[in-house]
């Protein structure tokens, strides 16, 4: 963004003039509106936002009132969920933007829970999803990596804490019980039961720790998630 009083020859010619958007605002109120820390340090004549997460939060927030106001569905669709090699994916630099709008938005949610339910873990703002919305993402997630012997993505731990509750310990607890849930599931389970501090799967980690047929690396993880949430 321009900064009020740089010109394009100020080599500021690629930035945004606010002024321009903000057309009912004071120089002085823009100033003070980029000098803000969601805003980085001016430089030649520029600030952009601190972090992309606040691009991609804004983002949202303004697709989801253009969907209060009326903006064809169809349109958002094409734009989040797009067709490769058969499937329905979302593209990596949307991704955050779309988990944003889960929590308001039930048909986004919805689409994204079907397709790429990992997403609803850590990406956006999971806790102001529903409890009743995180138990299905659970199950989404279980179903369809189930049939893979193992996975490529890694979830960011301050995101899974604040999809983490202890709402979940039930459900988190029968999946672990599934004597057919591959390993690298119940070490995403496992997981999600340490950061949200839900103490009451710790017999189920503990009947993982010591199942014989246990791998030493699962056994590992068991034994450290019940070191980190185990009551005594």
């Amino acid at each position: 963004f321009r900064l009020p009083g740089e010109t394009s020859e100020d080599g500021a010619s690629d930035a945004i003039d606010p002024a321009q958007i903000l057309s009912a605002w004071t120089n002085a109120d823009i100033k003070d509106l980029l000098a803000r820390g969601i805003f980085d340090e001016a430089t030649y004549g520029r600030v952009r936002f601190h972090h992309r997460s606040v691009q991609e939060f804004l983002a949202a927030e303004r697709l989801l009132a253009m969907v209060k106001d009326g903006f064809p569905r169809d349109s958002i669709d094409l734009l989040i969920f797009r067709e490769r090699s058969n499937r329905m994916v979302i593209p990596q630099h949307l991704v955050a933007m779309a988990a944003w709008c889960a929590p308001e938005d039930k048909a986004i949610r919805q689409r994204i829970l079907a397709i790429a339910p990992e997403y609803l873990i850590d990406e956006g703002d999971p806790s102001r999803l529903s409890v009743e919305d995180r138990r299905a993402i659970l199950r989404s997630y279980e179903k369809r990596f189930a049939d893979r012997h193992r996975v490529f993505h890694r979830f960011d731990p301050f995101g899974m804490r604040r999809f983490a509750c202890p709402e979940l310990a039930e459900t988190i607890g029968e999946l672990l019980s599934s004597p057919t849930e591959p390993e690298h599931l119940k070490v995403v389970l496992l997981d999600v039961a340490e950061e949200g501090k839900i103490s009451e799967v710790c017999d189920a980690a503990v009947a993982i720790a010591v199942e014989p047929a246990t791998s030493s690396s699962l056994r590992a993880v068991a034994l450290h998630v019940i070191s980190e949430i185990g009551e005594s």
